[in-house]
């Protein structure tokens, strides 16, 4: 396992401030209105268009593979992760006509469906890779003013194969003798029993 664990939720900022806009028809999000989901100490921001993400599960497929490299005390994990990222962008009229963030989410969802999305993942390393979004759908309701909001939602599938590095007792090689069983009579009944050493704890 790296050092430093993959922050997959800032790259995913980054994948929206930067495809979540149709160029010459609106301005890029800006950091204050891109906020991560889920957080205790998130305040929403004093504008009528801004966009939460949040991580919704991660879902294995396969098994786990499992390699062991010759004379090395090392297990190398591996398995594939499907994350699930929801994607919800705000919008309240008179100031953001709804129009505009169904754009943005439309945008986002059609390029998640390109070579383009998958590009911008596979740069960041770690075996990511997007594999699509979700059609956009509407979530209607309201603001604390009681005014219509908007939000249109959809949900990025990003595949990464996970990796873990073990450490682990292991030998190299093993001492195979025949000892002979013997009966409550005292008698030798053959072919006994195989007793097994490990050479590097055994014999050092």
């Amino acid at each position: 396992m790296s050092a430093q664990p993959l922050d997959l939720l800032g790259i995913v900022f980054d994948y929206i401030k930067q495809y979540a806009q149709v160029p010459g028809a609106m301005a890029a999000y800006t950091d204050d209105q891109i906020i991560r989901g889920q957080q205790n100490a998130a305040i929403l921001p004093e504008l009528t268009e801004f966009c939460v993400y949040t991580y919704l599960r991660g879902i294995r497929h396969g098994t786990t593979l499992e390699a062991l490299p010759d004379e090395t005390d090392t297990a190398l994990l591996e398995e594939k992760v499907e994350h699930l990222v929801q994607v919800d962008l705000y919008s309240a009229e008179p100031y953001t006509p709804q129009e505009n963030t169904r754009e943005r989410a439309q945008a986002l969802e059609m390029i998640s469906r390109s070579g383009v999305g998958a590009r911008f993942f596979e740069s960041q390393g770690a075996g990511l890779s997007l594999l699509f979004a979700e059609d956009i759908g509407l979530r209607p309701g309201w603001d604390d003013t009681k005014n219509y909001t908007a939000c249109f939602t959809t949900i990025l599938h990003i595949e990464q194969n996970f990796n873990v590095k073990l450490t682990e007792l292991s030998f190299t090689g093993l001492n195979v003798r025949s000892v002979p069983a013997h009966d409550s009579a005292g008698r030798v009944n053959p072919p006994g029993w195989l007793q097994t050493e490990n050479v590097d704890t055994d014999h050092k």
